[in-house]
């Protein structure tokens, strides 16, 4: 078995030494250049240009609406709420005397709004266009209530305390009452005197047609004396 076994190992030593020793054939990897990166176009979250706000003040009267000046220009609006939804109160800035009558100014609410209503104590109202911002009442008493609403599709704007307030003439209004009160006064009498002035003159005129027409006494129907 020993003898066998030895005999095995010589053979294997013998083979393996008859055989010629392996060689690998070396693999080099050549990197390839890289080709320089281009810059690509990345989409930017900014816009390229930002719209510009519009000339749009609810204050001033007749201001064209934003939304057409929007189409117009491509400007951006404030928010506002549709036709189809029922409008926000406007805003009353002031009832005062101007000239000869009561004006209210208001803003507008940033909603739709087809027309203003504005409504004067003891039921009596006007109604003025979508571009308006101003109204006249012609005179008022001190004291009396004005409130102004928008309107649209949707209906009416309901009442709010800045969308209502009193009239209360101040100090250059009070003269400028008085100034008007005096002057109607004085046209009045001026007309008055003129009318009593051609009455006047009617009556002396027909006072004298009168006299003309009498006979004259020195002479009698026989001739004279």
């Amino acid at each position: 078995m020993t003898r066998l076994l030895m005999q095995f190992m010589t053979n294997v030593q013998s083979h393996t030494t008859s055989q010629p020793p392996v060689t690998y054939r070396r693999i080099i990897f050549v990197a390839e250049p890289e080709e320089p990166e281009t810059p690509t176009a990345r989409a930017s979250s900014r816009p390229a240009a930002l719209a510009e706000l519009c000339d749009y003040d609810p204050c001033r009267d007749q201001q064209m609406p934003c939304t057409q000046l929007s189409l117009e220009s491509g400007c951006l609006c404030p928010g506002l709420s549709g036709p189809n939804v029922l409008p926000q109160a406007p805003h009353l800035n002031s009832v005062r005397r101007e000239g000869a009558e009561v004006v209210a100014r208001w803003c507008a609410p940033a909603s739709e709004v087809q027309q203003y209503r504005v409504t004067v104590e003891l039921g009596t109202f006007q109604l003025f266009g979508e571009i308006s911002r101003k109204g006249s009442l012609g005179n008022l008493v001190p004291g009396t209530k004005v409130c102004v609403e928008a309107i649209n599709r949707a209906g009416t704007s309901t009442p709010s305390q800045y969308s209502c307030t009193r009239y209360e003439p101040k100090g250059t209004d009070t003269l400028a009452l008085k100034a008007g009160l005096i002057a109607g006064g004085l046209t009045l009498l001026l007309l008055l005197s003129v009318v009593a002035f051609l009455l006047w003159r009617r009556k002396l005129h027909k006072d004298g047609s009168s006299s003309e027409g009498l006979g004259n006494p020195s002479f009698n129907t026989e001739g004279s004396l």
